[in-house]
C-alpha cells in the first residue's frame, strides 16, 4: 500500500485523468482511513472497497484470459462467471447499503427541500412519487424500511434498476456460457434397426436422410 501511494504521488500526479480515475478515488478516500483508523464518528467510506475487490477479481480473471498470469486454472467457464456474479452482487448490496446509510443518518440537506403536499395517500411530493412508482414496477415492495431523505430514495431507485439489470445481464450470460459447453456433450444410444453411426462436424449444414 506504501508503495502504491508513492508511485501514485511519483508518477500520476503527471496525468490528470489517472489522478481523477474512480479506482484512484476510492483509494484516496479509503486506504488511508483504514490504515489509520481514522474516521469521523461513524461517518466511513470503507464499503467502498468491495467494489475494488470487485474489480482486482475481474482484473486478474482478465489477465488470465490473455494468458499473462494463471489465476484459477482448475475451475471452468461456468464456474467462473458465477463466482464474477456472486462477488458483482455482494458489492452491489455493499455498496449501496453503505451510501444509504451515510446518506440517512446525514439526514436532509437544505438545498434537497421538497415540498410535500397532505393527500388520503399521506404527505407526498412529485418525487416522492416518483419513488413509489419505481418501486412497484420493479416489485420491490415496500418493506418494514424505507428511505426518508431525497438523496437516500434517489440511490434507492437506481439500487432498483440496477440491481434488476445486473441479475437479467448475469442470468443471460451464465446461460448462454452453460448451452455453448453442453454443445457435442451428449451421449448416444443405439436406436434399433441401426447397423452404423454417422459422425458430421458442426459445418455440416444438410444431410441426406438416407443417412
Amino acid at each position: 500500500l506504501t508503495h502504491h501511494f508513492i508511485m501514485l504521488m511519483k508518477d500520476e500526479f503527471a496525468n490528470k485523468e489517472s489522478i481523477f480515475a474512480f479506482l484512484n478515488l476510492v483509494d484516496l478516500l479509503t486506504v488511508p482511513q483504514m490504515i489509520l483508523g481514522c474516521r469521523c464518528g461513524w461517518l466511513t467510506l470503507g464499503f467502498l472497497r468491495s467494489y475494488r475487490a470487485l474489480r482486482t477479481y475481474e482484473r486478474l480473471e482478465f489477465l488470465n484470459s490473455l494468458g499473462v498470469i494463471t489465476f484459477n486454472s482448475a475451475a471452468s467457464d461456468v464456474t467462473r462467471r458465477i463466482i464474477v456474479t456472486v462477488l458483482r452482487f455482494v458489492a452491489l448490496v455493499v455498496v449501496y447499503a453503505g451510501a444509504i446509510f451515510v446518506v440517512e443518518v446525514l439526514g436532509e440537506f437544505d438545498f434537497m427541500y421538497e415540498a410535500r403536499y397532505s393527500t388520503s395517500m399521506g404527505d407526498i411530493s412529485f418525487f416522492t412519487m416518483i419513488y413509489w412508482v419505481l418501486e412497484t414496477v420493479t416489485t420491490v415492495g415496500y418493506g418494514d424500511y424505507a428511505p426518508k431523505t431525497v438523496l437516500s430514495r434517489a440511490i434507492t431507485m437506481m439500487c432498483m434498476m440496477s440491481g434488476v439489470i445486473v441479475v437479467a445481464l448475469e442470468t443471460a450470460t451464465i446461460a448462454e456460457i452453460w448451452t455453448v459447453q453442453s454443445r457435442g456433450s451428449g451421449s448416444y444410444r443405439k436406436k434399433a434397426g441401426s447397423s452404423h453411426v454417422v459422425l458430421m462436424g458442426g459445418a455440416v449444414q444438410h444431410c441426406d436422410d438416407s443417412l
